[in-house]
């Protein structure tokens, strides 16, 4: 099996994988349960200068993360209304692209409403951003 589909396989079982945990449907995504906590999936959904308002609105922005890590802060995401999508390790032109547009929307957005206090807090400099 080559390097490629070695890494496709892998995407794809976690899929499957993550399809076999309890899930039931909300407003507003998908909501898994385990015994600890609750995580609800929104769908991604890149900023553009037309929707980036309604995504702040509906707390439905994100800061793109690429890494083998991914990272979670459930304290930034409460204060400043906007979340981290963890895209993985594998990174692709046109996704990276989208990641950089999107990510100097947000962060500009939040430069604009918190300063750059936002920024010590998220823990990584977003791919495309002005730090």
């Amino acid at each position: 099996m080559n390097t490629i589909a070695l890494k496709m396989f892998s995407l794809l079982s976690l899929f499957f994988i993550s399809g076999l945990l309890p899930a039931q449907k909300k407003k507003s995504g998908i909501q898994q349960t385990s015994r600890k906590d609750t995580i609800t999936y929104r769908p991604l959904v890149m900023a553009t200068s037309e929707n980036l308002e309604s995504l702040i609105k509906e707390k439905n922005a994100v800061l793109v993360h690429y890494g083998f890590a991914p990272l979670y802060n459930p304290e930034f995401e409460k204060k400043y209304g906007v979340r981290i999508h963890n895209a993985g390790c594998i990174i692709l032109p046109a996704s990276t692209e989208q990641a950089q547009r999107n990510n100097l929307l947000v962060t500009g957005w939040l430069n604009q409403n918190f300063g750059n206090s936002w920024s010590e807090e998220l823990g990584f400099t977003p791919m495309g951003s002005n730090p």
